[in-house]
């Protein structure tokens, strides 16, 4: 019989948001003798690998279905995952017994919800982050989000040799991606991911890429993410775009967003009499 390792709560919801936005400790990169490639040569290359923009952003409407599991902690659950854009996604992982970790964007709002920490909407970093790692001009590394890439060396994952790039964000943070050196596809990516547990690092590597619905996208994942590995794994890929009641926002998000405004409307209140003159 397999032996389990404990899971923090809070980790386990944390890994199921970063399992989302598949796009991280990684080995030390060997310098190159040779003429480093462009980045940004490297960048298009894996966006034509996958079958060129558009056909990235048309898998970006629709519903994934698959799995997700912490295999050290005897945790496999199903998974589903709903785009409309970048600006709508919902994603929902059924824990067998404990019940649904969700988290979702909908109109600028990023929200998650589980068993353990109950509702939360996402603010700062972890909410810029969130947006971010969706945007198509974020996927494309493009100077409306990124200041700077640099191509620092080789590195290995799955047995293929890649160029390591470091990408320094218009947001303020950093990370890498790995480029498959024979095929250009992105085969590893990492960073630091912000959390209410403070900055994490986590490692994303790609083992495999695959066809679902005439779309080539990363079909099994692996994260790193304190001393933890987790599992993602895609096997359909429904087409059909979500109507927006699939993208709606749970009761106790929007009870969130009430109490917010209210907050914020007693705080203009209460500013606005300060400024009011004495009588």
């Amino acid at each position: 019989m397999m032996k389990t390792r404990p899971l923090r709560p809070a980790l386990l919801a944390l890994a199921v948001l970063m399992a989302v936005p598949l796009m991280v400790n990684t080995p030390a990169a060997r310098a190159d003798s040779t003429t480093r490639p462009d980045p940004r040569v490297l960048v298009d290359r894996h966006i034509q690998a996958l079958g060129g923009m558009d056909n990235i952003q048309k898998s970006q409407t629709g519903t994934l279905t698959g799995s997700f599991s912490i295999p050290a902690a005897g945790i496999h659950a199903p998974m589903t995952v709903a785009f409309s854009g970048h600006e709508k996604i919902i994603s929902k992982v059924e824990l067998p017994g404990v019940g649904a970790i969700q988290s979702g964007i909908m109109g600028g709002t990023v929200w998650m919800m589980d068993p353990f920490q109950g509702p939360r909407l996402l603010e700062g970093s972890e909410r810029a982050q969130q947006l971010e790692s969706y945007h198509p001009d974020a996927i494309r590394r493009l100077p409306s989000f990124v200041d700077a890439m640099t191509t620092v060396g080789m590195a290995e994952y799955n047995g293929k040799r890649c160029n390591k790039v470091n990408i320094q964000w218009k947001s303020g943070r950093e990370s890498w991606d790995c480029y498959g050196v024979d095929d250009g596809l992105l085969l590893a990516s990492g960073g630091k991911t912000s959390s209410p547990m403070g900055e994490i690092e986590v490692t994303t590597v790609i083992k495999q890429y695959g066809d679902l619905a005439g779309h080539k996208m990363p079909v099994h994942s692996e994260m790193q993410m304190m001393g933890q590995t987790q599992v993602l794994k895609f096997t359909g890929f429904d087409t059909t775009p979500p109507g927006d009641e699939v993208f709606a926002l749970p009761p106790a998000i929007q009870g969130l967003l009430q109490h917010a405004g209210s907050k914020s409307a007693e705080t203009g209140n209460s500013d606005s009499d300060k400024s009011k003159p004495s009588s």
